[in-house]
């Protein structure tokens, strides 16, 4: 077995796991009482698994963290996810801060339904970059 599939088998582990956070979250949306926060925290998940994803493929190391701009800063070219530094930042609350009882308020709906976005967003791109190997 090359490096190349080692690599990709990885990935895999990493994509089925992004894809079981994006069911998640999507199945969740759909409930009459839908856990918005929840939802949110699924969709960052999905997109932090899909970045670590692509960065063992290209077999780049990555700090254990959940903060989406700092795994960005690791790609040696910026990713075309089509997120401003505020949307990665947003997105990386929802890891672990928005989950506790404290400073931040529940999520709404709205920013549930943004979060996903950037989640199916991050997700598409970065699923053209890894190879098939990756996706099944």
């Amino acid at each position: 077995m090359s490096d190349a599939d080692d690599l990709a088998k990885l990935a895999a582990q990493w994509v089925r796991k992004a894809e079981e956070d994006m069911r998640a979250a999507e199945h969740l949306q759909s409930a009459k009482d839908a856990p918005w926060s929840v939802i949110c925290f699924h969709a960052q998940q999905c997109a932090e698994k899909y970045m670590k994803a692509l960065l063992l493929w290209r077999d780049i190391a990555f700090p254990k963290t959940h903060d989406l701009a700092k795994l960005l800063t690791l790609f040696p070219e910026p990713l075309a996810l089509g997120w401003t530094p505020r949307d990665a930042a947003s997105l990386t609350e929802h890891a672990t801060a928005i989950r506790y009882p404290g400073e931040y308020e529940p999520a709404s709906k709205e920013e549930a339904v943004a979060m996903l976005q950037l989640a199916r967003r991050a997700r598409e791109y970065i699923r053209t970059l890894l190879p098939e190997a990756a996706l099944h």
